[in-house]
């Protein structure tokens, strides 16, 4: 998801930096309606990512805390540690 994320800012980077000198013929502007659309899925990507990430976070810290609680109540004879004396 991110790579799709870092492609989409580039294409719209790419875009915006081709046509940032157009003549806009007023409300109907094609150009600026396609910049408008590229701005919205952009915010829209961002959200998604964002929330994408943190919702990973949260599984990760829940994971890590099960697996130290997992593995700090364990016995020798679980771990079946042979005692040579």
């Amino acid at each position: 998801m991110a790579a799709a994320f870092s492609v989409l800012i580039i294409c719209f980077a790419v875009f915006e930096a081709a046509n940032s000198h157009h003549d806009c013929s007023g409300e109907g502007c094609a150009v600026c309606a396609a910049m408008e659309v590229c701005e919205q899925l952009l915010s829209a990507g961002a959200a998604a990512l964002a929330s994408t990430s943190a919702a990973l976070t949260v599984i990760a810290c829940i994971a890590t805390v099960k697996a130290v609680k997992a593995d700090k109540h364990r016995t020798l004879f679980q771990m079946k540690v042979m005692l040579l004396n």
